[in-house]
């Protein structure tokens, strides 16, 4: 045999081996895995029910782990900041980004999408999904949501919600509300849920749709009444009618999701082991109580999970959202 012929007789063998050393060097990567601090850019602002859940999560999967779960907040601009800051990340497993239900809804809103939800990153956990609660403001004279409706139309244009971005699903929520009772409320910007709890408080503005964490919390000393919650019950030690028990059921008013997403390119083993973790933090039973009395509901699914759910959410806000004019 000539040493041409040798040369590359060997050659198989030796790339078998080197590939078999780097499968071996990435398993072991990631048995030790994580060997520092995660961080996860969250879409949501501080101080809001949501940041503190996602926190309380942190804390939960920092004592299994050994290392700890930053929580780096970047509300604003229809959850683009944190979207960015995530497909812009190192795919290395130390890097997430918390998305709600916004992160399918705007690339059927935007003009120029800058994202494709499935394409461009990789499926973590489906975390939660939070009911959605409607309040009033104490000094508007409306105590059930007929008496908001007929002030609102005696009164048009009179009152003004809290809105997070156009292709939030609050907004769009609120958007439905209006179209089905003929109504008109003028939309007021804010970044995040801490910043419109406390606009709601001081009477900025009059009506208030989030999560029923947030707006339990605006209204415990009495600063507003709530008037409905999404979902089919209601929730524990909480006196509030659901939609369906007030006479006006409407499938389209579901509540918001929240869940994990990684850079594209971040090995699935690692996903699965961080999805693995998460799961077992929302067994605990202080995060079970806690999401009974908030309006959660625990999921702490997979990546294939939730790769598959966010199919189907990206297709069926395609169908929803045709025809609805596009934003810049």
């Amino acid at each position: 045999m000539t040493p041409e012929r040798s040369r590359l007789a060997r050659l198989p063998i030796a790339l078998a081996l080197g590939l078999g050393l780097a499968c071996t060097m990435t398993a072991q990567a990631q048995d030790n895995y994580p060997s520092k601090p995660i961080t996860v850019i969250s879409s949501q602002g501080v101080g809001g029910g949501v940041d503190a859940f996602l926190r309380a999560i942190g804390t939960g999967l920092a004592a299994r782990l050994g290392h700890g779960f930053v929580v780096e907040a970047k509300p604003g601009a229809n959850g683009l900041l944190a979207t960015n800051g995530c497909a812009n990340a190192k795919p290395d497993g130390y890097t997430f980004c918390l998305v709600n239900t916004q992160f399918v809804l705007l690339p059927n809103l935007l003009t120029r999408p800058t994202y494709d939800p499935i394409a461009d990153f990789e499926p973590v956990s489906h975390l939660v999904t939070a009911s959605l609660a409607l309040a009033v403001q104490k000094d508007v004279p409306a105590k059930t949501m007929p008496q908001l409706i007929a002030y609102s139309k005696a009164n048009p244009g009179k009152l003004n919600y809290i809105s997070l971005g156009a292709a939030n699903p609050v907004d769009l929520g609120l958007e439905i509300m209006m179209r089905q009772h003929g109504v008109n409320w003028t939309a007021i910007p804010y970044k995040g849920a801490a910043d419109s709890t406390l606009a709601f408080l001081s009477g900025d503005v009059q009506l208030m749709y989030i999560t029923s964490l947030n707006v339990m919390a605006a209204t415990s000393n009495g600063s507003g009444t709530m008037l409905f919650v999404t979902g089919e019950k209601r929730l524990p030690k909480l006196p509030v009618p659901t939609l369906h028990e007030i006479g006006m059921p409407n499938p389209a008013l579901g509540g918001i999701w929240f869940g994990l997403i990684a850079p594209r390119g971040t090995p699935k083993p690692i996903r699965e082991k961080l999805a693995r973790e998460i799961a077992e933090v929302l067994k605990q039973p202080a995060m079970v109580q806690r999401a009974n009395e908030t309006g959660y509901e625990l999921v702490g699914n997979g990546p294939d999970q939730f790769g598959s759910f966010l199919l189907t959410q990206r297709d069926q806000a395609g169908v929803a959202l045709a025809g609805k004019p596009k934003i810049n």
